[in-house]
Parts: structure tokens; sequence; C-alpha cells
């Protein structure tokens, strides 16, 4: 999707450098209402997608279709900046400029697709089974705070790709154009990811007998994240291909099984407080995380960084071993 802040640089932002930093706080502002208007869209998106897809292709592998089709646009989008770079043989502002205006394609597509597919499910009662069930009684189980508490360590000690991203132009170890690149492969890598690990968090359900048997799929996410400031962070092109390739593999794992055990934790009438509560834990961690390690990036104390991943990954191992033997306990 794009992003209103995209739009607003592409119309509204000259090339001239000090009238762009008399913009910037209004770059900022259409930023933050961009993020909140995802805020208030994706717990209602989650609850109806889980919703439809239960009794139909099964819960994970609807959540890992819509990320694989989602990063399928993120794999594309940055190779559009890749392409303008390369033609225009410069990567300054009004090439950035260009590479957004050709977004326009795209929201256009989108915004096309939307009118035909509401016009077409119009009238269409999206959940009908859960609206014949009896709400009463109804409320979030313990199992889905641990899981909460257990998302947001996990969250917190993954490394974001603005750092990343940062460390590789600050120190001149790739091209803006190889950066962005990257970036795709690693979206390419997470779309592949998630059709898989959906796919098996389905298969795990149905072998285990139990609606959270799919959780066990997250038992490696901790350890895998502990790896990735050590690889990303480097100064090897080797090591930095090999870290991004499992920062898609992660993230992946996170956009598909994490929000599919939301539905299979959370009674029905609870699945959109669920998955807001969810989303929120999720977000604030990020952006703890990210502050922190950008923080100490600029500090050049990247031992650091490494340090606190390790140390919000363990707790998490330590959450996910207590909330696996709830589960079992509850056989649920």
């Amino acid at each position: 999707m794009v992003k209103w802040e995209r739009l607003f640089r592409v119309f509204a932002l000259p090339d001239d450098q000090s009238i762009i930093k008399d913009h910037r706080f209004f770059a900022r502002f259409l930023k933050v209402m961009e993020r909140i208007g995802k805020a208030l869209r994706n717990p209602a998106k989650d609850t109806v997608l889980s919703g439809v897809a239960d009794n139909q292709v099964g819960i994970g592998f609807a959540f890992g279709l819509q990320e694989a089709l989602d990063q399928l646009g993120a794999f594309l989008g940055p190779l559009v900046f890749t392409a303008v770079f390369y033609f225009a043989g410069k990567s300054g502002i009004s090439e950035y400029q260009s590479g957004y205006q050709l977004l326009a394609v795209p929201f256009v597509c989108l915004m096309l697709f939307l009118y035909f597919a509401r016009k077409r499910i119009k009238g269409s009662n999206l959940l009908p089974s859960a609206q014949n069930r009896e709400f009463q009684n109804e409320k979030l189980e313990p199992v889905f705070w641990s899981y909460t508490v257990f998302a947001f360590f996990c969250a917190a000690g993954f490394v974001n790709f603005s750092t990343i991203g940062y460390h590789l132009k600050a120190n001149r170890l790739m091209s803006d154009g190889n950066i962005t690149m990257l970036y795709s492969a690693a979206m390419l890598v997470d779309a592949l990811t998630a059709m898989i690990v959906g796919k098996a968090y389905d298969r795990l359900k149905e072998k285990t007998g139990r609606k959270t048997g799919g959780i066990l799929a997250l038992a490696a996410i901790p350890l895998m994240t502990m790896l990735l400031p050590l690889l990303t962070l480097s100064h090897s092109a080797a090591l930095i291909a090999a870290g991004m390739a499992l920062f898609g593999i992660v993230m992946g794992t996170h956009e598909t099984i994490m929000r599919s055990a939301i539905a299979d934790i959370t009674p029905c009438r609870k699945r959109g407080t669920g998955y807001g509560i969810f989303n929120s834990a999720y977000g604030l961690a990020l952006l703890a995380g990210s502050a922190l390690m950008g923080l100490l990036y600029d500090m050049k104390l990247t031992k650091l960084i490494v340090a606190f991943t390790a140390v919000a990954e363990i707790i998490a191992i330590a959450l996910y071993v207590k909330m696996n033997h709830a589960i079992r306990s509850g056989s649920r």
C-alpha cells in the first residue's frame, strides 16, 4: 500500500533542500496519521480474516497467504527505486521523488480493486458461524496474556530494518540501489516463509489435536532473533546477506503464526479485543526496541545491541516454556 506521507513527499516536496526541511513536520504528521490508520484497521481485518478462514482453508494458511501477498508488494516496491537509480545513474532527491511518483500506479490499482471487491461481497454474511454462538461469560484467558508478553519480548529484541539500513548506508557497505534490492530479497524470503509456516501451523494443530498446537512452531523464533544483530550489523557482505535472509524468515513467522495464534487462544466475541491488545503490545515493543537500538548505535555501542537482543529473547524463551506448559496442562 502506498503510504500517505510518501504521496505527500511526491506531490508537495520540491527539490530545494531548505524547503524540504520546512516540510519535515508535516511529513512526520502524515506518517503518524498513517500509523493510526493501520492501528484502527488491523484488529478488524485480522478478526474477519480469522473468522472466515477458520472452517475453510485454515487460519495459518490464510494469514500466510495474506502475508505473502503483502510482502510481494514490499518486494516489488523497492525494486521500483532500484530501477530508477539504475537508469538515472544516481540516487538523489529527484530520483527518490520519481520513484514515489511511480508508486501512484499501484495506489490507483489498489483503490480500483477495493471498489470491485466491496461491490462483489456487499451484503455477504462473512461470519455466519459467529452470529449464532452464545457469548455469555466469554473472556480473555490467562494464556492470552502470557502469549502477549511473550510476543512483546520477541518483538522488542527484533532488529528493525531502519537500523540495518542506516548501518549499511553510514558505513558505505552498499549503494542505495543494493540496499533496496537487499530489502526486496528479504521480503521475498518473508513471503515464502509465511506460506510454509502458515501451512505448518495448521498441520501441527491437526497432528496434536489441539487448537493451540500450532504455537509449537514459535519455539525457534527467539533463538533466530538472537543471531540477527550479529549478522546484519557486521561489516561482511556475506554475513549481512545471510542476516537479511534470516530477517525475512523471522518476520514472516511473526506476521503469520503470531497473529494466527490469537484466533486460537481467544473466544470469538473477544477476538477483536484480543487483536487490538496484541497489536498494541507488539507495536510498543517494536517502538521501544528500535528506539533503544538506534540510540545505542548512535553511541557506537553495537555490542550492547547484541546484549539487549539476547536478554529480551532469553526472557521470551522462559515465557514460552511457561506458556507451553500452561497450554499442555489445560489441554486446550
